[in-house]
């Protein structure tokens, strides 16, 4: 290793990655990327770039660096997001020390992390000093990396930056460039998407070249010319989406360019190669972590959204509209990821699988569930407002693990977050899911511009009646690049700013951290040099009563629901002496109940929610049951009065759940991957108590 200028200790030799043989592009997944799964944007632009005769090595550091540090160290900065953690624990090597601003960082750090408990001196010492310890990792991780990656030969090194990688990636493209000056660098990814990509090229000059959008049509025909031009590359040989060199010279206008040139786009997801995840696999391999992980491929049918007007999404960036495969290719995918990698989980990375294609998958993969060689196990999203049968549909196709966009149990909320459905409908999805055995995930959300505090309490009112069916977790709001907060904010009465934290992290002007950042904040204070700062959410005493009302409830029925002993159950099921109904939840009026004939009647029917003004009409239509209104007001009563049903929507809900209740798949059956494992890695700085770190009010 020597010889190859990588300076290693000899405990770890053998934690080195796979080194490449000669190669012309090493393409690399810095921390904090997740392990259970290899990177979709590597695994496309490897298999453009071979498909073009290209030789490319994708090299996952994420691994590499978990196995060195340990695997809850890896997914430790996760805990604070919007405080760019991750970027500020390779900001040191991206951006040099900055003594005074890493102190006022950390001790703002440490109050968002440890709440009350920052006020004890002992606890924040020995929190700067795990943080100060990981930070020295990172930076001599980043020096090795880029040793290694010179000493691979490649002439152009890219890094692919989503989220929490961008810090890490500027930090290794920086060290390339002082070890290896000739090297050409690349950078792309969501976080280079529109104007974070023209602000990362503009203020970062080791990085030669940036992509914005979607590379895997451009990559190829980019590191062609590259490899003719280098670094000279001129603007009139630049493909859309791309920034050189030539626009840092043509200084600000270099950087105006049209709407339509801001991004590359992919027409056609049919048509390329499929993506070529080995690299990953082999990573894996060479660092003894196969054992330690179940592995989920990622796969996708669609990119963009066919709803696309959820006020606070900006994950589509500028391109929210959709484009779908073919069912004809999205099981050729299946099918080869199958027999290369011996791997029948699937993530689907649609953000909504469009109507059309979920249909058509949920139906060809139930018709194979009863062949065990197909049997394969599928993670997608999925829009609330699907119906009975539609979900039907996904357990028999074996899909048992659903994230629902959910974000909200009451119709008012919902509305001003454009979600297009109502409250009703996300009960219903929650009962269906229930009965057909399919875990069902999901958000709520609070802190909505104009949102009302008396609808959060609202909803805790009546939410014990629903404590058998799988909870959300309630999260505050936030404002991120590209939803219709930050594009219209004066629409909603926000100022909004980059989260306090960005200039800490990132030395640059004002303009360009406004350009570069993801995460937003409504006139936040920035933070002052002890560590204090205002920040809407941010801490329990932020939060308004009716909201830590519903919190409070949220967080006893995650506690009911997944980690008592036995499972809330309201369920119903059909004998000779009628309508039998088992209830255990801790709101239960009684533990069995019978219902006869005419409430028997009227209890099957609003299983579907009927509106209340139809219901007898309904009950007349379907049963020949004529009820007086006298008598459907008392029978609704009682069964409200029971928590039974609920009035939502001007809807009559029956919450039980039809027969049995099956059993649920555990959150360790994810089918898009999981460290099953966990290691504690080669060095361990105190990172079980780093792990266990965590604002209480999140």
């Amino acid at each position: 290793m020597q010889a190859l200028g990588i300076d290693v200790t000899s405990q770890q030799n053998d934690l080195i990655g796979p080194l490449p043989s000669s190669t012309d592009v090493c393409l690399v997944s810095m921390p904090f990327a997740p392990l259970p799964r290899p990177l979709p944007a590597l695994g496309l632009l490897e298999a453009a770039l071979k498909a073009a005769g290209i030789r490319v090595t994708g090299c996952y550091f994420n691994l590499w660096f978990a196995r060195l540090y340990g695997s809850r160290y890896h997914d430790w900065p996760y805990k604070a997001l919007k405080f760019y953690l991750a970027d500020w624990l390779f900001g040191a090597a991206a951006f040099g020390p900055a003594p005074d601003k890493d102190e006022t960082y950390l001790r703002a750090l440490t109050r968002y992390l440890l709440g009350a408990r920052a006020e004890e001196p002992a606890q924040a010492e020995a929190f700067h000093a795990l943080c100060v310890q990981y930070r020295q990792r990172a930076t001599d991780f980043t020096e090795q990396a880029a040793r290694y990656l010179i000493a691979s030969g490649a002439r152009v090194i890219g890094c692919s930056s989503n989220f929490q990688q961008h810090g890490a990636s500027l930090a290794l493209l920086r060290a390339v460039k002082r070890l290896a000056p000739e090297r050409i660098t690349l950078l792309g990814g969501a976080n280079c998407e529109g104007p974070m990509g023209a602000a990362t090229h503009r203020c970062f000059p080791w990085v030669d070249y940036v992509v914005s959008g979607e590379g895997e049509e451009v990559i190829a025909p980019l590191v062609k010319v590259i490899t003719v031009h280098g670094r000279d590359l001129p603007l009139t040989e630049l493909p859309a989406g791309v920034w050189a060199p030539a626009n840092r010279q043509a200084g600000k206008a270099g950087y105006e360019r049209p709407h339509q040139e801001r991004f590359a786009s992919c027409t056609q997801l049919d048509k390329g190669p499929i993506a070529d995840y080995q690299s990953y696999f082999d990573w894996l391999g060479h660092l003894g972590l196969r054992q330690h992980i179940r592995i989920g491929i990622p796969i996708e049918g669609s990119r963009g959204c066919w709803w696309g007007r959820c006020a606070f999404c900006g994950l589509n960036g500028e391109r929210l509209r959709q484009r779908t495969k073919p069912l004809s290719r999205v099981l050729e995918e299946m099918d080869a990821f199958e027999q290369r990698h011996q791997c029948r989980d699937f993530e689907l990375l649609d953000n909504v699988p469009p109507p059309r294609l979920l249909r058509e998958l949920t139906q060809y993969l139930g018709e194979q569930v009863g062949e065990q060689a197909t049997r394969r196990r599928l993670f997608c999203e999925v829009r609330a407002g699907m119906n009975r049968e539609q979900i039907r549909a996904l357990a028999l196709a074996g899909i048992h693990y659903v994230q629902a966009g959910v974000e909200g149990l009451h119709s008012d909320l919902l509305a001003l977050m454009n979600k297009g459905t109502q409250a009703w409908q996300n009960v219903q999805l929650l009962k269906w899911t229930r009965e057909f055995g399919i875990l069902c995930t999901y958000n709520l959300l609070w802190g909505m511009p104009g949102a009302q505090d008396r609808w959060y309490a609202e909803t805790a009112a009546w939410l014990p009646a629903i404590e058998h069916l799988a909870p959300g977790v309630l999260l505050g709001l936030r404002f991120d690049r590209f939803s219709d907060y930050h594009r219209n904010p004066q629409a909603y009465g926000l100022r909004l700013q980059p989260h306090p934290s960005m200039p800490l992290v990132y030395p640059l002007a004002d303009d360009d951290l406004a350009e570069l950042s993801y995460f937003f904040e409504d006139a936040p204070v920035p933070i002052s040099a002890d560590g204090h700062f205002d920040l809407k959410g941010v801490g329990a005493e932020k939060i308004p009563p009716e909201v830590m009302t519903l919190l409070q409830a949220t967080q006893h029925w995650v506690e009911r629901f997944f980690r008592s002993r036995l499972q809330p159950i309201l369920a119903r099921s059909d004998s000779e002496r009628g309508l039998e109904l088992l209830d255990t939840r801790q709101c239960a009026v009684q533990r069995l109940h019978l219902l006869h004939d005419q409430e028997a009647q009227l209890y099957r029917l609003i299983d579907a929610a009927p509106p209340i003004e139809r219901v007898q009409a309904k009950l007349a239509q379907k049963q020949g049951l004529i009820l007086k209104d006298a008598e459907f007001d008392r029978m609704r009563a009682e069964l409200i009065d029971a928590r039974l049903a609920i009035e939502l929507d001007g809807r009559l809900i029956g919450l039980a759940i039809r027969g049995e209740q099956p059993a649920l798949p555990s959150h360790k059956d994810f089918p898009g991957g999981r460290v099953i494992r966990p290691w504690r890695g080669v060095t361990n700085p105190g990172v079980e108590r780093l792990a266990g770190y965590n604002q209480p009010w999140c």
